[in-house]
């Protein structure tokens, strides 16, 4: 008999479907979640490997029978929240991705009792780890992201850049190395659109909200239907979604999802409920503690002194995590040193004190590499002065006259690109192209909303002067440009018509010869070894060393050049590695 994924009475999903892109959205308690893990349980009783993300902390529910009471059989192993059977902390995202696609082990990843940095910090070295693994050792699994929103967001916060890159990369790219999506949140329009459209099955449970039907309306536009079920989403039944499929299923049809096997955690509890708590039923973690002790020796051997401390602190976890043997009688004690609440706010407020260090880390080389700029402008403009001075003290020299002509225009290096009229287009000075140009070029090699320190490096403009300040504002002004907060900016629609984009299709190779090109010697030493060594990161003294540099100023300030150019990043403190998108990934 052929293998189906069985939702509804009415929807039997081919079992290829574990490779597809889904997305569960409703309103809470519109049944999504309920859902999402119907389809879960289908794939793991199929016998496939799922991967849950849970910010709410309520997947654990597929270890139970729908009671809540007995094993479900699907011995499915929690790692973190407050029903795991193995520790998960924020910095073991890599170490746990690494286990599950060497042992190709289903798994939910609880953060829910992780604060919101720690949940990027873990979510961005897990995603980054597991799709760079995936290319390597294709295999299907499905992941689940369950506030999906968390991990694609429309609108990305400071330091969520990096995470919303991995997690689209993911859903764009997965497929080809067997990897299939689910997108699970309850206010769609927050999710990042392009990750939204690329799905290829939608479940529409009951709405309400004006803003979220507008989501759901943007998706079925873009997928070519004209279908006017938009305005029936708040009059749906709960758990009876509309599914959408123009081209993998070509159905169009309300259902009703079939009674779940598993508890579901997810139900709101009712008022005046008591409800004693549940033991999950005991997995056998000794194998998967056993991998976590070969992988930590593994980190251990490649890297002692990076990891020392969270491999001690996995350590010390992995040997209190309770055995299959029933535990000891413990009586507590009345009188308490701390309280369980006074200690999680110190874990919080120790987790911001980090998050905090580690910003004021990279802001310094951020500030290092500006001011290093207003230097090299301001002595530029003491060499002018000073020349000046000079001549007009020799005898029967006229005074130096501080005219444009005295000033070097330094021609921008830059890729292919369009022919320029003869004559420049009526109101766009020469300054104002080429910060125009600069914006495309960027954009080109897939750099959305660039930062202005890096259109105006690339322009040959000191970030901060008036020469690079004047003819932006001027381009604001115009509408031909707009600010994305306070450090981007991007072309308008009618900016695009006056700049000069490249007109080639360049392959990876050539795009990285094309970026080394228009840097300078310091920058094009320091990305050319990066690029050698990607996609591994490498320490920040090696990368020196490989450079020709010494630890140091010459070294930190090309370095934090190419950082905020959006071409290198730091995935911990101390080390550095090449941004993907020079791979065209």
């Amino acid at each position: 008999m052929k293998q189906t994924l069985k939702l509804a009475d009415d929807l039997l999903l081919p079992i290829n479907g574990i490779t597809q892109k889904f997305a569960f959205l409703g309103r809470t308690g519109s049944g999504k979640t309920y859902g999402a893990s119907k389809l879960a349980e289908e794939m793991l009783y199929n016998g496939a490997q799922i991967i849950v993300i849970d910010p709410m902390g309520v997947w654990y529910g597929l270890r139970l029978d729908a009671d809540g009471k007995k094993p479900s059989g699907l011995d499915i192993p929690v790692f973190g929240g407050l029903h795991g059977d193995l520790p998960l902390t924020p910095e073991s995202g890599a170490l746990v991705a690494n286990i599950l696609v060497d042992r190709r082990i289903s798994a939910i990843l609880d953060v829910s009792q992780m604060i919101d940095a720690e949940i990027n910090r873990f979510s961005t070295a897990f995603g980054d780890r597991f799709f760079q693994r995936m290319k390597s050792k294709p295999n299907a699994v499905h992941l689940f992201l369950e506030e999906c929103q968390e991990f694609l967001p429309q609108n990305t916060m400071k330091g969520e850049e990096r995470k919303l890159h991995v997690f689209q990369r993911i859903a764009k790219q997965g497929r080809n190395f067997g990897i299939g999506v689910s997108l699970l949140s309850q206010r769609p329009q927050e999710i990042n659109k392009k990750a939204l459209n690329m799905t290829e099955v939608m479940f529409a449970f009951q709405m309400t909200g004006p803003h979220e039907r507008k989501a759901i309306e943007s998706w079925i536009a873009d997928k070519g239907e004209d279908l006017d079920i938009v305005g029936q989403l708040p009059k749906f039944k709960v758990g009876k979604p509309h599914v959408w499929s123009p081209q993998w299923l070509g159905i169009s049809k309300q259902i009703s999802i079939l009674k779940k096997k598993t508890y579901d955690a997810s139900a709101t509890p009712e008022f005046g409920s008591h409800e004693a708590a549940r033991s999950l039923t005991p997995v056998d973690v000794a194998t998967i503690k056993e991998a976590m002790q070969e992988t930590i020796k593994q980190i251990e051997a490649d890297d002692p002194t990076a990891l020392k401390r969270e491999i001690t602190k996995l350590r010390k976890e992995l040997n209190a995590v309770q055995s299959t043997k029933p535990a000891p009688e413990i009586r507590e004690r009345e009188v308490r040193v701390i309280t369980d609440e006074q200690m999680r706010s110190l874990n919080e407020r120790l987790t911001d004190v980090q998050g905090i260090t580690e910003d004021l880390s990279e802001w310094k080389v951020d500030i290092v590499a500006l001011l290093d700029g207003k230097i090299e402008s301001l002595e530029k403009t003491i060499s002018v002065f000073s020349a000046a001075i000079t001549d007009a003290k020799k005898p029967g020299t006229p005074p130096a006259v501080n005219t444009p002509a005295r000033v070097a225009n330094k021609q921008i290096v830059r890729p292919a690109s369009k022919p320029v009229a003869a004559q420049p287009i009526e109101g766009i000075t020469n300054p104002m192209q080429r910060i125009l140009d600069a914006i495309a070029w960027l954009e080109s090699i897939g750099i959305e909303n660039p930062k202005q320190v890096a259109v105006a490096f690339l322009a040959n403009y000191s970030f901060g002067g008036g020469a690079f300040n004047n003819p932006r504002g001027t381009l604001r002004s115009a509408g031909l440009v707009e600010y994305v907060g306070s450090e981007s900016i991007r072309l308008t629609e009618e900016g695009r018509g006056f700049a000069n984009f490249p007109d080639v299709s360049l392959t990876a190779e050539e795009l990285q010869r094309h970026v080394l090109n228009v840097l300078p010697g310091p920058h094009q030493k320091i990305l050319s070894v990066l690029l050698n060594k990607y996609p591994d990161p490498i320490s920040k003294d090696e990368c020196a060393a490989l450079a020709g540099y010494a630890p140091g100023g010459a070294f930190n300030n090309p370095l934090g050049r190419l950082r905020s150019m959006g071409l290198v990043s730091y995935p911990q403190p101390g080390y550095v590695v090449a941004e993907s998108l020079l791979f065209l990934e």
